[in-house]
């Protein structure tokens, strides 16, 4: 009892018992290895158009603003 997710290596199998409505559902849950919660953007040299326009689609600016 009292066991965090820490003390299973990622591939662990562990078993999930919850209620719901009434109902006891027991499933099998993986632990997975920590994923990232930061990341860095870093432009490339020399962006393709294409490059370029998804750079401005997807965070509103353009690649030549962040100089």
């Amino acid at each position: 009892m009292g066991r965090s997710l820490q003390d299973y290596p990622p591939g662990s199998d562990l078993k999930l018992t919850l209620f719901h409505a009434d109902t006891l559902y027991t499933c099998t849950v993986m632990v997975l290895p920590p994923q990232a919660t930061s990341w860095t953007i870093v432009p490339v040299e020399n962006p393709t158009p294409i490059q370029e326009q998804n750079f401005l689609a997807w965070l509103g600016e353009t690649l030549a603003n962040l100089a």
